[in-house]
């Protein structure tokens, strides 16, 4: 098995123990030798004294591949935009050599796709972030969430830009994907319907919002998982203040308690202050 030699090489230096010491009742010191020289080891029980000696994991000193390494950074990418880090998450992918290479065409979309994302939430730049998510949108990719999500968010754009036509047009072209492909919903699927609620919702359709949420909600019950649920049930809350405002009370307390557990203050001030208007998602 392929393993990064230096990270035990660097343990074992920052706990001052030499490469005889470390082998100590484990193996004898070539082993440590070969373990971070050669980046090898023949023996899953040895590399696990080992590591259990420096204090490691095996996901810490197993060599990934590029995409494991690709899929583990935008997973920082996703939590640091989730707390509105939006430099460091942008940074974060700026750190890609280069884009274009990428051979695996999903991971290649989410990339596309998380960068249109930050520069539409984080830095409002609308027309940077149209081009990323009609990159995504013309690639061929087997997840079709990342692609259905790119669509809906080049609706937001020109929702933003007061294009209703246009952003009509991609809001129900997301949803339609949705609906030939559900094998492929994950737990996003909530963006996509607080995205088409609140354009709805933004030209009095106060109903249909509500119905949108709905959808939204009763596909995310299948999904064990608090993401971006806040902000869906808000969407649903700001809509019913219109049409029934009880109903609007459980469902702003609702949200609030997500965004409480999900750590999201935005939300929490936003229904404490009473001053509750449409949230950019």
């Amino acid at each position: 098995m392929k393993i990064n030699g230096k990270i035990i090489s660097t343990r074992r230096k920052e706990l001052g123990l030499t490469q005889q010491e470390l082998a100590e009742g484990i193996c004898n010191q070539a082993t440590i030798s070969v373990l971070e020289t050669k980046n090898a080891c023949d023996s899953m029980k040895i590399l696990g004294e080992i590591c259990q000696r420096l204090k490691l994991t095996f996901d810490d000193v197993l060599e990934k591949s590029f995409d494991e390494k690709l899929r583990a950074l935008l997973a920082k990418v996703i939590d640091l935009t989730s707390e509105f880090k939006f430099q460091e998450a942008y940074q974060l992918l700026e750190g890609i050599s280069d884009v274009e290479e990428i051979e695996n065409s999903d991971l290649k979309a989410e990339v596309y796709y998380n960068f249109g994302n930050i520069n539409l939430v984080g830095f409002h730049e609308i027309d940077k972030a149209l081009y990323y998510f009609y990159e995504v949108s013309t690639m061929n990719v087997t997840q079709v969430m990342i692609k259905s999500l790119a669509i809906n968010s080049i609706g937001v754009c020109y929702a933003q830009k007061g294009e209703w036509e246009f952003a009509r047009g991609h809001f129900d072209k997301s949803l339609q994907l949705i609906e030939e492909n559900p094998d492929f919903v994950t737990k996003n699927v909530s963006k996509i319907f607080y995205n088409v609620a609140k354009f709805y919702s933004s030209l009095g359709d106060f109903s249909r919002a509500v119905a949108l949420c709905d959808q939204g909600l009763e596909l995310y019950k299948q999904f064990k998982s608090t993401s971006y649920l806040d902000f869906l049930y808000y969407e649903k809350a700001f809509n019913l203040q219109h049409l029934d405002e009880e109903k609007a009370k459980k469902y702003f307390a609702l949200s609030a308690g997500i965004a409480e557990f999900n750590d999201n203050q935005f939300i929490i001030d936003t229904i404490n202050s009473g001053q509750v208007n449409h949230l950019e998602g």
